[in-house]
């Protein structure tokens, strides 16, 4: 086994622009997200972290990804935290390390190239744009994929917590607001007038 396979993955969800849908058991997403990455020999310790506004998000749905582990960051613009959040990430991840991204902003793709060809980091794309369509890539990791996986698995199945590096679980990163690991504050933070007020402005 190589040293990628045994490193770190870090997965980071456009979750405004790529929501669960609403025939899809939210508990399964993280464990769906593991078995494509344990397909492809990937398991070292994994993060999965749900980036966005996350006020559309069903309640439902952030509390059943909140229970398997899923880190949430409030943000006011999804590709800015993405990217800075990606680099702070590497500060303390050297490779070899891999990153997985579930988003379909070409903002990003420049900045991914580069921590592949130029600091050696393994990067898995979860969606494809027109551009890359016909390079050989696993189709275990694709968004569509992911999704068709976690509706076929009941929810008794792998119930297990997918933040195995001690990472916050969530954090607004609009209001500098340092979270912890209680759902309940989560959901006051993110439908208090305050963090409303500062969303609006920005």
């Amino acid at each position: 086994m190589t040293k990628k396979n045994e490193a770190k993955t870090s997965v980071w969800w456009d979750i405004d622009r790529y929501p669960v849908p609403g025939d899809c058991d939210a508990h399964q997403i993280a464990p769906s997200i593991k078995r494509a990455l344990c397909s492809l020999g990937y398991y070292g310790p994994l993060t999965i972290t749900a980036i966005g506004k996350l006020t559309d998000v069903r309640h439902a749905d952030l509390q059943a990804l909140y229970s398997t582990g899923i880190a949430f960051k409030i943000v006011a613009s999804r590709a800015v935290s993405i990217l800075g959040d990606m680099s702070e990430w590497t500060e303390t991840n050297p490779p070899p390390a891999n990153i997985m991204l579930i988003s379909d902003n070409e903002v990003l793709w420049p900045s991914l190239g580069g921590m592949r060809l130029n600091k050696g980091y393994n990067i898995l794309y979860a969606y494809l744009p027109e551009c890359m369509q016909d390079l050989n890539f696993p189709a275990e990791c694709l968004w569509p994929n992911i999704l068709a996986d976690a509706m076929e698995t009941r929810r008794n199945e792998l119930q297990e917590q997918c933040s195995e590096t001690g990472e916050p679980a969530w954090l607004c990163k609009a209001c500098e607001h340092s979270g912890d690991q209680s759902f309940g504050n989560f959901l006051t933070h993110l439908n208090s007038e305050e963090h409303s007020q500062i969303m609006l402005d920005r």
